[in-house]
């Protein structure tokens, strides 16, 4: 059988500029283990979703979930045929991963992030995520739906797992409405980001911000926004070289997160209360920043904040190291605060909903390419990896920890992205016709890190030497398994097999973060109307009160005022 496959993928054409064994791999390995009639079970574990955890089984067809079976219920019958059988017992079966926050191959500050989609996908599938969501950064000027081509020329065909896009706006003309709406309409696009910092060349205004927003809301689309004071950032970078402080540790103290990332995260809230659109706020890396995202869903605005994977294991103080290599591997903007105590912090936000999802901003750059900054810390590529770790630092520094619960791990690693970006329950869930994305998780486990052992192309990992309690056993991606610590399917070529595998998802527009926008805006117009009549009511009495007693029409108001406010409070 195997020889009459191969036989036929040879005749499989390939496309230019990709590895002919490794897509010739891929090509096999799908014709083996996704055809129509594989099956597979994972039996005996404890499985976990947002709301709930059970032990049970899990029987999986053609990629889908077809089957979950609860031990001690009333069930119906399960049976344990299949053409793979995965014995989970003591360990967590959980929904697949889901980074909704990476940028693979961008162009950045003269240079490419070195993980390609590739690598990232293969990192991820090492770690448990089984869905990313990158970037698309349009150039000044450059048509979004000529940008989205030239993302996807890049995934396509080059991805182990599936992925998405948003889009970021980096500029505003008539032309950007027009892309946004073919984007959200032809191409499932629908999520768009803005900086508020990068002055110079990502950043745009408030105004420009506003009819983002506005736009996105008609679209039903959902806006991101990095928040930093850019201007802020341009002279605290001045001053730090006024002051002869060329070094990393000059990037935490140029755009200091007490007072950068917070008043950034207080005005793009406000500006999106002025729309009521949802608004999402990527890498939260303060509690300070967290206190305004806090604010604004207190208020009862649609808000949702994330932090990332590295605000969770490691601090700020890493800028300080003399050795610039491991100071330059830990500049991020926003930066990664000096406060020691944030991490536990953040976590505790995200324990009680305050923050709603992990991320990573996974974007990296190998030694050469950080070291462009050596003699500037403004000109070190920012960014980190984080892929592959997050789950287990997740695990590790929350659930081993007291501070979240598995439930919590569940929620805030992929359930919150699949609802907050409409891929629920497609994923993000354990239940009977969602995508077989599964996570076998070995809680009675501990791996230490390095960037020696790592999936990754980076050549540094900024969780290095950190022993994290829990480890991603198994990883399944559409009903195939792509990772396994068991015998060889933990290396890079094993994965690399499904090279080209891995599906753009199209998302919808509107639905969960939109769910209730339309009754906020109903009760905003009815108080505006209420106020509005009664303001023409007291106008109207003025007039005539004015008339019948020969005073200013502004003395009349304050009268009649005056008589409203007494009454009332009688």
């Amino acid at each position: 059988m195997l020889s009459s496959i191969i036989s036929k993928c040879r005749h499989v054409g390939y496309a230019a500029g990709y590895d002919r064994r490794l897509k010739f791999k891929a090509v096999c390995w799908n014709k083996l283990n996704c055809r129509p009639f594989s099956s597979l079970i994972i039996k005996n574990g404890l499985i976990v979703n947002a709301d709930r955890k059970f032990e049970g089984h899990v029987k999986v067809q053609n990629g889908k979930i077809i089957q979950v079976f609860e031990k001690n219920s009333e069930s119906e019958e399960f049976s344990f045929q299949a053409d793979t059988i995965i014995d989970a017992k003591g360990k967590f079966v959980v929904p697949g991963g889901i980074d909704p926050h990476v940028h693979l191959e961008m162009p950045f500050m003269g240079t490419h992030s070195i993980d390609g989609y590739r690598e990232g996908t293969r990192a991820g599938l090492a770690g448990g995520t089984t869905t990313l969501i990158d970037f698309i950064i349009p150039a000044p000027g450059q048509d979004l739906v000529d940008a989205y081509k030239e993302w996807q020329g890049r995934a396509e065909n080059n991805t182990c797992s599936d992925y998405g896009f948003h889009c970021g706006i980096t500029y505003w003309d008539d032309s950007v409405p027009l892309g946004m709406e073919r984007l959200v309409k032809e191409y499932g696009v629908t999520s768009f980001k803005v900086f508020l910092a990068y002055k110079g060349s990502l950043m745009i205004n408030d105004e420009e911000c506003l009819k983002v927003l506005e736009t996105a809301k008609k679209l039903g689309a959902i806006v991101m926004a990095h928040c930093e004071n850019g201007d802020m950032v341009e002279r605290g970078q001045s001053k730090m070289h006024d002051m002869g402080i060329f070094g990393p540790e000059g990037h935490y103290f140029s755009r200091p997160n007490d007072i950068v990332e917070q008043e950034a995260t207080h005005r793009a809230i406000a500006l999106a209360r002025s729309v009521n659109t949802p608004l999402y706020v990527v890498h939260v890396m303060s509690p300070a920043a967290c206190d305004e995202v806090h604010r604004g869903r207190s208020s009862g605005q649609v808000i949702f904040g994330e932090t990332l994977a590295s605000a969770l294991g490691v601090d700020g103080t890493h800028l300080e190291n003399p050795e610039f290599r491991h100071a330059a591997g830990f500049v991020m903007s926003p930066p990664l605060t000096m406060e020691t105590n944030a991490k536990a912090e953040l976590m505790k936000r995200l324990a009680c909903d305050q923050l709603q999802l992990v991320s990573t901003d996974n974007c990296t750059f190998s030694t050469s390419q950080k070291e462009l900054g050596k003699l500037d810390f403004a000109r070190i590529p920012n960014g980190c990896n984080g892929i592959e770790d997050r789950l287990s630092v997740v695990y590790s520094e929350g659930v081993d920890n007291g501070l979240l619960s598995i439930c919590d791990f569940v929620r805030v690693t992929s359930t919150a992205a699949a609802k907050i970006f409409n891929i629920y329950p497609r994923k993000g869930v354990i239940q009977k016709g969602s995508d077989a994305d599964l996570v076998i998780f070995d809680p009675s486990q501990s791996r230490v890190v390095s960037y020696k052992t790592h999936h990754h192309a980076v050549d540094f990992n900024i969780f290095e030497g950190m022993k994290l309690n829990g480890v991603v056993h198994t990883t399944i991606s559409n009903g195939v398994v792509k990772y396994s610590v068991d015998g060889d399917r933990n290396t890079n070529e094993f994965i690399e097999q499904f090279v080209g595998t891995g599906r753009y998802l199209q998302r919808d527009s509107f639905g969960f973060p939109f769910e209730r926008i339309d009754a906020l805006d109903k009760k905003k117009e009815e108080r505006i109307r209420k106020k509005s009549n009664n303001f023409s009511q007291v106008h109207s009495l003025s007039i005539n009160f004015a008339n019948i007693y020969n005073i200013e029409i502004s003395q009349s108001i304050y009268l009649i005022l005056k008589y409203f406010i007494l009454t009332q409070k009688k």
